[in-house]
């Protein structure tokens, strides 16, 4: 399996594709950090924040992220690559436990961008803002301007690699149905419209207690997209254990499917 990350890495670093989206994520992150920066400062009209939402992580991973695994995943299964490695004596376990592992890395390394932004934002001291509740790093920089102290900077760092997590976990569901669909457009359109569904869903938080906490043990439920510097350690732990829980779910029955599914 070791082999089979690696390779695919290499082929990650030699990648147009993945170069050019991390591009965009670091250009999208330097427009959101300008725009939360400039509104509070009344430099710009606030009547803006809503173009600046279409620049945050959380609606440019919607479309990056589903992007990454097309590339990862479908590029390799229209190009007969996993055909081949199967054919040669790996598992099919093991190729969907190879490529989850390369999609994690890729997702945090193209989210990179926000993190960084992040931690400038909290190192300037300044205030940064754009409407009154955001989520992901945006939420997490709209946060800043408290004084950091050595535990506040470690519990900046975990909340971040946490919020990536988060992510990628939600990402996740992009490898049950890339090895299902095969087509990069069809993960895009799909993953894009059942965010959508998520985020409405999460609109209706406290309305369905019942409903509310099944949805919580989800990573698109909850406030797991919703980390500061407040948030207490016990509820960063339990989306932790359910960012890693939710994964495992996917890939087991990806893996599932996979086995029954003829390849073609």
């Amino acid at each position: 399996m070791y082999n089979l990350v690696r390779a695919d890495l290499y082929k990650v670093s030699r990648s147009t594709y993945i170069k050019a989206l991390f591009l965009i994520s670091t250009i999208c992150a330097t427009i959101m950090i300008l725009m939360a920066y400039l509104i509070p400062q009344g430099r710009m009209n606030p009547n803006f924040a809503d173009l600046g939402l279409m620049f945050s992580d959380a609606h440019i991973m919607s479309v990056i992220g589903a992007v990454t695994a097309g590339i990862l995943i479908c590029g390799d299964m229209n190009n007969k690559v996993i055909h081949d490695l199967i054919a040669s004596g790996h598992s099919r376990g093991k190729v969907i436990i190879s490529k989850t592992l390369v999609l994690c890395l890729v997702i945090g390394f193209i989210l990179l961008p926000y993190a960084i932004i992040v931690g400038i934002g909290f190192a300037t001291g300044d205030v940064f803002s754009m409407v009154d509740q955001s989520v992901g790093f945006l939420g997490l920089l709209t946060d800043s301007g408290k004084t950091l102290t050595a535990s506040n900077v470690l519990k900046l760092v975990i909340v971040m690699i946490t919020l990536m997590g988060v992510y990628i976990s939600q990402l996740s569901i992009t490898i049950l149905l890339g090895f299902k669909l095969k087509k990069p457009l069809y993960i895009v359109g799909l993953y894009y419209g059942f965010g959508g569904i998520c985020a409405q869903l999460l609109l209706l938080e406290g309305k369905f207690p019942q409903f509310d906490r099944l949805f919580a043990l989800t990573p698109y439920g909850g406030r797991h997209i919703l980390l500061t510097l407040d948030t207490p350690w016990t509820s960063i732990i339990k989306t932790i254990l359910i960012i890693v829980l939710y994964i495992v779910v996917i890939v087991s029955l990806t893996n599932r499917l996979f086995k029954k599914a003829e390849i073609k």
